[in-house]
């Protein structure tokens, strides 16, 4: 592995932590700050979680295919 790699996986791993910290508060106040009887709410909680996860695993995979060795 190279430096390169090192490297990007260290501002990787930042921008999850800092991407982790954005979406627990975009769930937390789409929970607490939505009407109580408004259905709705489960739905974009969930949506947002489904395609947050679908875009991290398209991010990883698209990270791991680039050459770093070149």
């Amino acid at each position: 592995r190279t430096m390169t790699f090192i490297l990007a996986g260290i501002g990787l791993g930042i921008f999850f932590v800092f991407y982790a910290l954005a979406a627990s508060a975009i769930v937390y106040h789409l929970n607490a700050y939505s009407l109580p009887n408004w259905k709705g709410r489960k739905i974009a909680i969930i949506a947002f979680v489904v395609l947050s996860l679908l875009l991290i695993g398209l991010l990883l995979a698209a990270f791991f295919q680039v050459p770093w060795n070149s």
